[in-house]
């Protein structure tokens, strides 16, 4: 009954994963294509009003941001290719299973760390007129991000 049970809560976070996956593949190839390279940031320059002093501090921080992200990104993708794999097995190994779902779960706890981290540093650099600005930025980003995630979402779900 355990293993049955595992192997229904690995299945739905497969799912999950790949749904993830994909939703980020369709925001990031819509971004390319409707926005340039560096807009966003290009706007953060502009709306929060850095210094050259910030605007050097912010392009290092973000520099570094973006690479190990990409990098813990890579290590989440194959953690998860990994995993439909194993499920794909006609004798897929629980303990393997639940071994890389730990991964993937200290993954993304260490990828959400890195954020968090990030947010630290810039705020640092930041007068606190400029913090407010920053987040509220930051901050109607994610609502968009999430918007367009259920408008991805629902258009999938009514192909279906």
């Amino acid at each position: 009954m355990k293993k049955r049970t595992l192997a229904w809560i690995v299945i739905l976070v497969t799912i999950a994963n790949i749904s993830s996956l994909a939703t980020m593949f369709y925001l990031k190839r819509q971004n390319s294509v409707n926005c340039q390279p560096h807009s966003r940031f290009e706007q953060v320059e502009k709306e929060v009003g850095l210094t050259p002093s910030q605007n050097a501090q912010f392009q290092v921080y973000r520099e570094t941001f973006h690479k190990d992200l990409d990098s813990l990104e890579q290590l989440l993708y194959n953690q998860r290719r990994k995993l439909s794999l194993e499920i794909r097995k006609e004798k897929p190994d629980s303990i393997h299973i639940h071994e890389i779902t730990e991964h993937i779960v200290a993954l993304q706890k260490k990828s959400q760390n890195r954020a968090i981290n990030h947010f630290f540093q810039i705020k640092k650099i930041l007068t606190l007129e400029q913090q407010e600005t920053f987040f509220n930025l930051a901050l109607e980003n994610c609502f968009l991000t999430q918007q367009r995630i259920r408008i991805y979402q629902q258009k999938q779900s009514n192909r279906q």
